[in-house]
């Protein structure tokens, strides 16, 4: 199936009555559990009323269905609502999102999409998304995953609002980081898709570099975990300068390549230098400190001048919010 049939089977969701201990909750915008409750009970009645039209061609139709859209905006908008006061050390990274168009971003990042979870919908109901039908066997399972994460939410927040709608909304941390998880993964993989594999997962790559050179630095005692955790200001020069040096030495660094042109050159440098010199290049890049061997003070300057590139032009944005995730994920350990 193609989005140009009824999509009225894509809305198909499950209608909750409350048992004989539970009550409907009173409106109240203090409790985004009650607001959750009628923005559900909005979007299911919504979706009987787009079933009932049978022209899929017709006005009337097409307001039907974006009433269904406006009504699952506002599911997800209390979604965020809870979601919002988690714990940041808990929620899935997103690194991802820092490599795509900023246009692209901006919509992400205002909470949960509904363009996401439509997409997710419809292909695990079996629709194909147009512009990556050849797409449709790699995102299934993560569609499905996501559906069914969402649907979870949805009958345990509709539960809670039933017995008790009030905050705090401690006991929702488990369901909402297990549709925190299979939102991310659809996410990026749907990112994949329309911006490309390798510019998607390339970021992903770097982080978990980022992360490496920093757990190795740290334990030799050049730089302090607590640097990291309080966002010292020369962290964000010096993780991408030991980074740079660390996959120089691996022959992994593409990444760097795609934003600060050919690093062959420096890569053989690198390569000559034996554990003593390397040991003093790292200290160097800590410090920042140019006194040493003339050979080691050179690539000291080429490799700061690379990375100082990453911090201007239109890759600032992009660094700043990978650094920002990499600073995160130390935070947590």
């Amino acid at each position: 199936m193609t989005l140009q049939s009824s999509l009225s089977v894509i809305f198909r969701f499950k209608k909750w009555h409350p048992s004989s201990e539970q009550t409907i909750p009173s409106l109240n915008e203090a409790h985004p559990l009650s607001l959750f409750y009628f923005s559900d009970d909005h979007l299911v009645h919504a979706c009987e009323e787009l079933e009932k039209i049978r022209d899929v061609r017709s006005l009337k139709y097409q307001r039907a269905l974006e009433k269904v859209h406006r009504a699952q905006r506002l599911v997800l908008n209390t979604f965020n609502l809870v979601y919002s006061e988690m714990d940041e050390s808990i929620k899935a990274p997103r690194t991802y999102r820092s490599v795509i168009p900023r246009e692209d971003q901006m919509e992400l990042e205002d909470g949960f999409s509904e363009n996401i979870l439509f997409a997710a919908e419809a292909i695990s109901r079996g629709f194909r998304i147009r512009g990556i039908e050849n797409y449709t066997d790699l995102l299934k399972h993560p569609a499905v995953q996501l559906h069914g994460a969402f649907e979870a939410v949805r009958f345990v927040f509709r539960n809670r609002a039933m017995n008790n709608p009030e905050p705090p909304y401690h006991d929702l941390v488990g369901v909402m980081t297990v549709f925190d998880q299979a939102w991310a993964k659809f996410e990026q993989e749907m990112c994949i898709c329309y911006f490309g594999y390798h510019m998607v997962r390339g970021v992903d790559t770097i982080a978990e570099s980022m992360n490496k050179t920093i757990e190795e630095t740290v334990e030799k005692g050049l730089i302090k975990r607590d640097d990291i955790i309080e966002y010292d200001p020369s962290m964000m020069f010096i993780v991408p300068r030991l980074t740079l040096l660390h996959m120089l030495r691996e022959g992994d660094f593409g990444w760097f390549c795609d934003r600060v042109g050919k690093l062959n050159d420096l890569e053989k440098k690198v390569k000559k230098l034996d554990k003593e010199e390397f040991e003093e290049l790292e200290r160097m890049l800590c410090l920042e400190n140019q006194e040493g061997r003339v050979k080691v003070k050179k690539l000291f300057i080429s490799i700061s001048n690379k990375c100082d590139m990453l911090h201007s032009g239109h890759h600032s944005k992009e660094v700043v919010s990978l650094l920002s995730q990499v600073f995160k994920k130390q935070a947590s350990l």
